[in-house]
């Protein structure tokens, strides 16, 4: 597992933050009633930026100068996610992303800090607004919501070249 602080620089940092929650925005985000198992207590709002190995949002190219930083020699799925804050903490079942994949990365970009996480089996990763992680994608992994303000993230499932 790999931690990168600051991954982006802070002014385009700053239009994918506006883009996807500020003031003014109209992106079309889409509600789910779970994260990644039906019987999770965790809904959040998606937005599918790649699927099925080919773009699948006209907002696609704003992402990929922070996608293409990975080096990917293959994309699997992108996707955004936005957690309203929650009145008490939440968590996901633990999950793979993709099960149908063996060798294959996971990286989750954090766009705002708030007191929610990603607990790992052995690790706690604290929401930080521009860290990356970058893990093996078999790795288990869960999320947990935040209480202080929503929880905004990218989830990248790619192959390293």
């Amino acid at each position: 597992m790999k931690i990168h602080k600051n991954f982006i620089d802070k002014e385009y940092l700053k239009k994918l933050q506006e883009l996807l929650y500020g003031k003014n925005t109209t992106f079309p985000w889409y509600y789910l009633d779970h994260l990644a198992n039906p019987k999770d207590k965790i809904s959040n709002f998606y937005h599918l930026l790649y699927q099925f190995y080919k773009p699948n949002s006209e907002f696609f190219s704003l992402f990929e100068n922070l996608i293409y930083k990975l080096k990917p020699s293959a994309l699997i799925r992108v996707r955004l996610n936005l957690y309203p804050k929650t009145g008490k903490k939440f968590e996901s079942m633990f999950h793979k992303d993709v099960d149908d994949i063996k060798n294959y990365r996971t990286a989750i970009f954090y766009l705002n800090t708030n007191n929610g996480y990603t607990v790992f089996e052995n690790k706690k990763i604290k929401s930080e607004e521009n860290t990356l992680v970058d893990f093996d994608g078999n790795t288990l992994h869960k999320a947990v919501s935040s209480t202080d303000d929503k929880k905004v993230l990218i989830n990248i499932n790619y192959i390293k070249s």
